[in-house]
């Protein structure tokens, strides 16, 4: 089963997605800050980063969380979310990772759950 990191800002939403993949035997993580995705990941074994695209942090963004897991040069399957379709679906094909929609709690948590159990290999 996938290890996984959620990276969100918004204490009420990541901690949903957190149950949510809890409930089908997922191990995962949760970071509400660049640095504390970063301290998880060289910590533990992460299989899977799913980041939202704005997070509320001085230290950087999803994006930036992003291209610093792609430069570490560990082979993470890595989703971004957010709200925004553009310019976030654009990055997240120029960096080749999957874009996810965050538009209600219940189709993210889906979403996440499709991409956890079918697209992250």
């Amino acid at each position: 089963m996938k290890t996984i990191l959620i990276v969100d800002d918004i204490d009420i939403l990541r901690r949903y997605i957190v149950r949510y993949l809890q409930r089908f035997g997922f191990t995962v993580f949760q970071a509400k800050s660049l640095q504390q995705a970063i301290d998880i990941t060289n910590e533990q074994q992460i299989d899977v980063v799913i980041t939202d695209y704005d997070l509320d942090d001085p230290q950087g963004t999803g994006m930036n969380l992003v291209r610093l897991l792609k430069a570490s040069g560990h082979d993470y399957k890595i989703a971004i979310m957010s709200s925004y379709i553009e310019p976030v679906e654009s990055f997240a094909i120029e960096m080749g990772i999957r874009y996810i929609q965050k538009d209600s709690s219940s189709n993210v948590g889906s979403n996440i759950l499709q991409f956890c159990q079918n697209d992250a290999g």
